[in-house]
Parts: C-alpha cells; structure tokens; sequence
C-alpha cells in the first residue's frame, strides 16, 4: 500500500482536512500528525460531513494510517450507492 496511492482522489481530498504533517498513505495519524481518540473522532466527524457518510466506531478504532482513513471512505462510499 505503501508504494500505491489506491485512493488519489480521496487522498488529495483527505490532505484538505487533516492537521499539518506527512501527506503519504503510510502517514500515523497519532505518531506523524499527533491524532489522538479525540483527534480521531474529530477527523471522523470532518469525514462525514465531506463525504456525507456515517464512520462508525468501529472503523475509527483501526485507524493507523492516512491509508486506514481513505480506505473507511471509500468502503462507506462504496455502501451508499450500491
């Protein structure tokens, strides 16, 4: 995942809205941008109102990466117009 964006669009999206730092798939949200519980719940709620999705709970609790995000938004995305 690492060495292939899979998400570009999302991704460059996702840099709109997160706090300064790395910008890469592989990015840690607590170690590169200093995301913690709060700071994840945060950047969920920012999620769902650019994408008008709903991130559960559970999804945010995986979340590592900058990829663990795009991933979320794109699966929800996926759902909502299946």
């Amino acid at each position: 995942m690492a060495d292939k964006v899979r998400h570009p669009l999302i991704m460059k999206q996702l840099g709109e809205i997160l706090p300064p730092g790395p910008r890469k798939p592989e990015t840690l949200l607590g170690q590169d941008l200093g995301l913690g519980p709060t700071g994840k719940q945060n950047l969920a709620t920012e999620v769902e109102r650019a994408w008008s999705i709903t991130v559960p709970d559970s999804a945010i609790a995986t979340w590592r990466t900058i990829a663990d995000v795009a991933d979320t938004i794109a699966n929800a995305v996926e759902m909502a117009t299946a």
